[in-house]
C-alpha cells in the first residue's frame, strides 16, 4: 500500500494517490470467494458445493472491484486523519487523472482523489471591530401588551346580525388592480382571494361609517392604505408580519362572512391560572404583571443575547478574509445532486455561509475555544424556551423538568438534529468567543424594551 499527495496550495486543492498491491487484497479476497461458496446458488450445484473456480469465474471480477476499492477508500481516510488534512466535503475519485485499470488481470491498482483542502484563518481583534451588545429592560408597556394579547386568546365571541362601533368584523377580499405585488409567497392581484379581519372602533370615524350598519355577505369596496394608513395597521388586517405587508397597496372589494362582539375576560385568579398554570399561585393583577414582567425579561434577554451574537458574527464575517477551493467546491456540490442543475445563485449563497461557518469555527479554534455536552443542553433549553414563549405555553418556561425534556429531544439520533446541534455548537463557539475578545474590541451598549427589540428584529 502506497499513498502519495500532491497539494496545490494556490487553489487549496490536493491530489492523493493511493496504490493498491496484490498482497493488500488477496487475503480478503479469497476470503470473500468462499463465503459466496457457501451461500451461491448456481444451476447443477448444491448450495455450498459449488467449486471456487466456478465461483471466481461468476463473481470473481465484481467482489474484486469491490474489496479494492473498499480497501483504496479506507487507506484514503486514514492518510488524511493520520496527516490531519482538514478538507472540505468527501474526497472525489479523479477518474481523468487515472490510467484505465484492467480489473482481469493488472494487480496493482492506482486510485486517485481529489480533495479541497480547507484554508488557513487567522485574525487579530482589536479597537477597530465594532460591534453592538443589546440589554433589555422590559416596560411597562411590554408588560400591558404582552396581557393585552394573551387575554384575547380567551375572549369570548357572539355574532351579531349587523355591524356595530364595537364588533369585529371577518370577511373575504380580493384586489380590483391587476396590479402584481406580493403578500408573502402569495400573488397580491385580481381574482386573487385573502382574509381580513377588522376592529371596527380602530378605525377613524370616517372609516368607520363605511362600515356601521353593514350586514353579511354586503360587500364594501376601498383603498387598503386609506382606510390602514401604517405598516401596522395593515398588518392587523391581514394576519401578516409588518415587513410581509409594506409594498401592499390598491383598492380592495371586502365580503363581510361573520360579524362578532368580543367580550374580554376579567383579570382574575381564573385567568391567570390558564395564562400562567397551575404551579403559579397568583392571587393579584400586581402580583401577576410582576410575573409576567419576570417572564418576559427571561424571554427577551435571551433574544437580545441572540441579536448580539448575530451582530458579532456579522462583523466578524465581513472582517475576516477566506480563500476556498471554489473550482472543487463547485465540482463537488454538482456531484452531490447529479439530477439537479446547480445554479450560480444557490453557489453563492452556499459560499456565503460557508464563509461565515469557517470564519467562526477557525477563528473559535485558533482561540481554543471548546463546547461541552452541558453547554449544548444549556443552549437547547434556551431554544426551547423561545419556542413555549411563541406557542403561548408559559407554564413550561419556568419548569425546568418541562424544559429538559424538550432540550433533550434534539440529541437523540437524526440527521436534522446532527444539523441542528452542530448550528447549536458554532452560536456557543461564537458567544463564547465573544466573551473572550470582549476587552479588546469596541462593543456599544444598546439598552431596549421588548417592544423595540421585535422591531429591531424585523428590520
Amino acid at each position: 500500500m502506497e499513498v502519495i499527495v500532491e497539494k496545490n496550495p494556490e487553489v487549496l486543492e490536493a491530489l492523493i494517490k493511493v496504490t493498491v498491491n496484490e498482497a493488500d487484497y488477496q487475503e480478503k479476497f479469497d476470503k470473500k470467494l468462499k463465503e459466496y461458496a457457501k451461500k451461491a446458488f448456481v444451476k447443477g450445484f448444491r448450495q455450498g458445493k459449488v467449486p471456487p473456480m466456478v465461483i471466481k469465474k461468476l463473481y470473481g471480477k465484481a467482489i474484486k472491484v469491490e474489496e479494492i476499492n473498499q480497501i483504496a477508500v479506507e487507506a484514503l481516510y486514514k492518510y488524511i486523519q493520520d496527516e490531519k488534512l482538514q478538507v472540505f466535503g468527501s474526497p472525489m475519485l479523479a477518474t481523468e487523472k487515472m490510467e484505465k485499470i484492467d480489473w482481469d488481470f493488472q494487480k496493482d491498482i492506482d486510485f486517485v482523489y481529489e480533495v479541497g483542502l480547507q484554508p488557513e484563518v487567522s485574525f487579530d481583534f482589536s479597537s477597530d471591530f465594532t460591534t453592538k451588545e443589546y440589554e433589555i429592560a422590559i416596560s411597562d408597556k411590554d408588560v400591558n401588551n404582552f396581557i393585552q394579547n394573551s387575554t384575547e386568546r380567551f375572549a369570548s365571541y357572539e355574532d351579531k346580525e349587523e355591524i356595530e362601533l364595537i364588533t369585529d368584523v371577518w370577511g373575504r377580499f380580493s384586489p380590483t388592480s391587476e396590479e402584481v405585488l406580493f403578500l408573502d409567497d402569495k400573488e397580491f392581484t385580481a381574482g386573487k382571494e385573502f382574509f381580513g379581519m377588522i376592529d371596527v372602533d380602530t378605525l377613524s370615524e370616517t372609516h368607520q361609517a363605511l362600515f356601521l350598519g353593514k350586514k353579511i355577505d354586503d360587500s364594501i369596496t376601498f383603498d387598503l392604505r386609506t382606510v390602514f394608513p401604517t405598516d401596522e395597521a395593515l398588518a392587523s388586517f391581514l394576519r401578516y408580519g409588518v415587513e410581509e405587508v409594506k409594498n401592499i397597496k390598491g383598492e380592495i372589494t371586502y365580503k363581510i362572512t361573520a360579524i362578532t362582539t368580543r367580550t374580554m375576560p376579567e383579570l382574575d385568579t381564573d385567568l391567570f391560572t390558564k395564562i400562567l398554570g397551575n404551579k403559579v399561585q397568583i392571587e393579584s393583577v400586581d402580583d401577576f404583571k410582576t410575573e409576567i414582567k419576570a417572564i418576559l425579561q427571561k424571554r427577551y434577554t435571551i433574544a437580545a443575547r441572540l441579536e448580539t451574537l448575530f451582530n458579532f458574527i456579522n462583523q466578524l464575517d465581513a472582517k475576516t478574509e477566506i480563500n476556498f477551493p471554489n473550482t472543487f467546491l463547485r465540482k463537488w456540490l454538482t456531484s452531490q445532486n447529479e439530477k439537479q442543475t446547480l445554479t450560480e445563485e444557490a453557489f453563492d449563497n452556499f459560499m456565503k455561509s460557508l464563509h461565515t461557518q469557517m470564519a467562526i469555527d477557525k477563528v473559535s479554534q485558533n482561540n481554543e475555544i471548546t463546547v461541552s455536552q452541558e453547554d449544548l443542553l444549556d443552549y437547547a433549553k434556551e431554544v426551547e424556551i423561545l419556542n413555549l414563549f411563541a406557542m403561548g405555553f408559559l407554564q413550561g418556561i419556568n419548569d425546568e423538568g418541562m424544559l429538559s425534556l424538550f432540550a433533550e429531544r434534539h440529541f437523540k439520533e437524526s440527521e436534522e438534529n446532527e444539523q441542528t446541534l452542530a448550528s447549536f455548537e458554532r452560536n456557543i463557539r461564537a458567544y463564547k468567543l465573544f466573551d473572550l475578545v470582549r476587552e479588546k474590541i469596541t462593543v456599544e451598549k444598546v439598552i431596549l424594551s421588548g417592544e423595540e427589540l421585535d422591531k429591531l428584529v424585523r428590520e
